[in-house]
């Protein structure tokens, strides 16, 4: 169905402010988004009434305005307890700790400087003795990985080498196959590449 057009009439200033606003869109669709903006946020402009988003900015600025005076005026409070309550709190506590010590004789061991060094010698001692602990530690795991590999290596090959799977000649003599060689050489390269 083909669209139908109409005329109307407009003076030439109103005209050239609509050629700046619609830039590459038609008349008829500028308009169209016009009406649609007003009916959308109930704006009406014979009314003179103020966007819906110039009254947002309007209100956040105010709103940020009381928001500021807001907090300077908590500062203000929290700055007085702690000049008229926290303050004289403070140093009572301080003047008291500071007296009572100067009034008790100091109680505490005396540690030559002999003991000292002697403390401070074992202490680098039993260090030492950690890290030693630690590398020992660390050796006898991976030899205990390497015995559990071992293991795992006999218990495949005399598995592989059984008399159950190998086959014997008239003299008794066991007679092992290409394939089962090769399968015992493929078992012990798995071992050997973990």
């Amino acid at each position: 169905m083909a669209e139908e057009y109409k005329s109307i009439k407009i003076k030439e200033d109103v005209k050239n402010r609509l050629d700046r606003y619609k830039k590459r869109c038609s008349y008829s669709d500028c308009l169209d988004e016009m009406l649609g903006y007003f009916e959308l946020t109930g704006v009406e402009p014979r009314l003179g009434q103020t966007p819906p988003v110039a009254t947002f900015v309007s209100t956040m600025k105010s709103g940020n305005a009381v928001l500021l005076k807001r907090m300077d005026d908590l500062i203000k409070i929290l700055r007085n307890i702690e000049i008229n309550k926290i303050d004289p709190i403070l140093h009572s506590v301080e003047d008291g700790f500071f007296s009572d010590r100067s009034n008790t004789p100091e109680v505490g061991l005396s540690v030559s400087e002999e003991e000292l060094y002697r403390v401070i010698q074992m202490n680098e001692k039993l260090k030492s003795d950690i890290r030693n602990k630690d590398i020992l530690i660390q050796k006898l795991r991976s030899d205990a990985i390497e015995n559990n590999v071992i293991q795992d290596i006999i218990s495949d090959i005399e598995e592989l080498l059984s008399d159950r799977i190998l086959s014997s000649n008239k003299d008794g003599f066991f007679l092992l196959s290409r394939e089962h060689r090769d399968q015992l050489i493929r078992k012990i390269r798995t071992y050997i590449n973990v």
